[in-house]
């Protein structure tokens, strides 16, 4: 049995201000290809509110609202609608590539493709929303509480010497 440091070092996690909780493959990906890396507007707006007003909208948004209409345009609309016509495989990743991709994010891309497939598999599962509405909203809720405290994150893994 591993280590349980070793198993913590080796985690696919970047804790840096612009990518929150993203695989390393992401930022691979994007430094492969050239692509700049910068975080979501949604994440830069909400890191810079300047009233509590406007972050819990944030928040209420990212949690509540993004998650109900992207559930319901890219699970419930497109993916069924597309494998309906008989085309599944281009529902569960053409969907998928979509949904990552309108996020506008380089380093964030793989990490929501991966997401997207999880929650595709959630809506086929259970035959309906509300389960990847529910995991959508924790996967954003999960994002905003790393976004709040990544400072001491940041120096807590410092301090252990695992960053």
């Amino acid at each position: 049995m591993p280590d349980k440091d070793v198993e913590i070092r080796a985690a696919p996690w970047s804790f840096s201000s612009k990518t929150p909780v993203m695989l390393v493959a992401g930022e691979a990906v994007a430094v492969a290809l050239n692509w700049p890396i910068s975080s979501e507007r949604a994440v830069e707006l909400f890191l810079n509110a300047r009233s509590p007003l406007l972050s819990a909208y944030m928040v209420f948004f990212a949690v509540v609202l993004a998650p109900l209409g992207e559930e319901f345009f890219f699970r419930g609309l497109l993916f069924s609608s597309v494998k309906r016509f008989g085309w599944p495989k281009l529902g569960w990743f053409g969907v998928s590539f979509l949904f990552a991709f309108i996020h506008l994010n380089a380093p964030a891309f793989v990490p929501l493709f991966v997401l997207a497939l999880a929650l595709t598999w959630l809506y086929e599962k259970t035959q309906g929303l509300l389960a990847p509405v529910l995991a959508h909203s924790l996967f954003n809720a999960a994002n905003i509480v790393l976004l709040q405290f990544q400072d001491p994150i940041n120096h807590w893994l410092e301090k252990h010497h695992l960053m």
